[in-house]
């Protein structure tokens, strides 16, 4: 590569998403550490190792190294430089990702990565190392150099990768906007990490980012140099676009997304995930309603487990029969109630939801349980010679507001003929008590034919239904009577 040119600059931005809460459950802002470690060479060393310097990195912190290198490959996006990151304490450190240029003036680019770790034991200053593993070929001289700073953040958090987005740029093009959306928590720290193939180069940090320093290698005749600068800023936002200005022959850019998982503090009270819904009278409650064991704030305890630990009944009024299997565990810290019913309808319904270990009870929010509202004809009644009975049997189901057969149903429902029907009397329409919200009409009949009959279904306080149009025919060969006459006959 030429000397002074500057080939590539690649920026990661990476978004950390961590939980707020402290162990007392009040919400901790992101902060910085003053733990700081730094390395660069340029030569045939395969790996780059730091001292821990100013002061420790606490356990339950985060540690964010930034890297940049030479390239070794000539295709971009190449993200396998950077193999692995250790410490001297044995702490787990992830490698999020590298990125590639590999143009600029037809030599190979520079790479820049990013790694980090929340650390488990802490990295004593003046003592513990860090050290970068790379894949070169350790027979090569290359430029690298690293930036490692500390973060502080709450106990017992965790972060996931959620999103990740590339950009590639040359001939003097900025990066183009890429944006990350989706992330669910409150606060977010974003980290970018810029590469430069220039000697000790200086970055001046822009659009909120604060400066985590540079580091590069030194100049010198025909040699390759590399600088890191490390920049980060913290958001409330649940999403955020980057679009760096750089001035740079090529570039690339990598945007990484977290998302936070907040540590649950101890058990206090139950609380409805899943609230109960407006239902059918003796159908069961869907989707199933759930409650969770939540610390004082709110937050669900996601390790809670116990067992027959959460009961579930009626909060009166209105009254009424809850039915169901009302004692449950808690796995993960939600208890699912699958089966509930009620078989009494009224409105203004709510669930009190109780535990066996002395937490602060939680109550639903209301709901209805739905009774009968009209009448639906389920078997119309078809076409029939006079006088015999309608078959199929007639059936009327007795309905809710949505739709929805109310199987606690016992009305009694009469069919009557339509005004509007041909002459005729209707036998067989008396009152009949529903069986689970469906009434069967098995002996009617109509004295006379027509076309175009119907029945209507009544029962008291609720709407009434009307039948579809069905004909009552003659018997074969009425209305006469057939005779069979016999003629005396003579024999000779």
């Amino acid at each position: 590569m030429k000397k002074h040119s500057l080939i590539c600059l690649i920026t990661i931005l990476l978004t950390l998403g961590f939980a707020l809460a402290a162990a007392n459950n009040a919400h901790a802002a992101i902060g910085t550490g003053g733990a700081t470690c730094t390395a660069r060479n340029k030569s045939t060393a395969t790996s780059l190792t730091c001292t821990v310097a100013t002061q420790n990195i606490e356990a339950g912190n985060i540690a964010i190294l930034w890297f940049a290198g030479d390239n070794n490959a000539t295709v971009n996006g190449n993200d396998g430089l950077l193999s692995s990151v250790a410490d001297s304490a044995g702490n787990t450190w992830t490698v999020q990702r590298c990125f590639t240029n590999a143009q600029g003036g037809g030599k190979n680019g520079a790479t820049t990565c990013l790694a980090w770790s929340k650390l488990t034991t802490a990295l004593t200053s003046g003592s513990s190392t860090i050290t970068a593993n790379t894949n070169y070929n350790g027979t090569t001289t290359y430029a690298k150099a690293i930036v490692v700073k500390e973060f502080t953040v709450a106990a017992g958090n965790t972060i996931s990768a959620v999103a990740t987005a590339t950009d590639l740029e040359n001939d003097n093009q900025d990066p183009g906007s890429m944006t990350i959306s989706g992330l669910t928590n409150t606060e977010h720290l974003f980290i970018r990490s810029t590469a430069l193939e220039r000697a000790n180069a200086s970055w001046t940090a822009t659009g909120g980012y604060t400066s985590s320093g540079c580091n590069g290698t030194t100049g010198g005749s025909g040699a390759t140099n590399m600088t890191v600068c490390g920049e980060f800023r913290v958001l409330t936002a649940t999403s955020s676009t980057s679009n760096p200005s750089l001035s740079s022959e090529d570039c690339a850019s990598i945007f990484l997304a977290f998302d936070e998982v907040t540590a649950p503090g101890t058990a206090n009270k139950l609380g409805f995930l899943q609230q109960p819904t407006n239902t059918t009278a003796g159908a069961t409650i869907s989707p199933a309603v759930t409650v969770e064991i939540q610390d004082s704030s709110g937050t669900r305890v996601g390790t809670h487990n116990c067992s027959n630990c959460v009961t579930i009944a009626i909060n009166p009024p209105p009254s009424g029969t809850l039915s169901g299997t009302l004692t449950v565990d808690a796995v993960n810290g939600v208890a699912t109630f699958s089966n509930l019913s009620i078989a009494e309808w009224a409105n203004g319904y709510t669930l009190v939801a109780n535990s066996t270990q002395g937490l602060t009870s939680a109550t639903s929010s209301a709901f209805n349980i739905r009774g009968p509202d009209h009448l639906a004809f389920v078997q119309q009644p078809s076409e029939t010679q006079v006088g015999v009975s309608i078959t199929p049997e007639v059936t009327v189901e007795i309905l809710d507001s949505a739709g929805n057969r109310v199987t606690t149903a016992t009305n009694s429902i009469t069919l009557t003929k339509d005004p509007g029907s041909p002459a005729g009397n209707l036998s067989g329409g008396g009152a009949v008590s529903a069986v689970a919200g469906l009434a069967t009409f098995s002996a009617l009949s109509i004295d006379a034919p027509g076309n175009n009959f119907k029945l209507i279904a009544s029962a008291t306080g609720i709407t009434s239904a009307t039948s579809d149009a069905f004909n009552i025919i003659s018997a074969p060969g009425g209305p006469f009577l057939n005779t069979m006459y016999c003629r005396e006959s003579h024999w000779p």
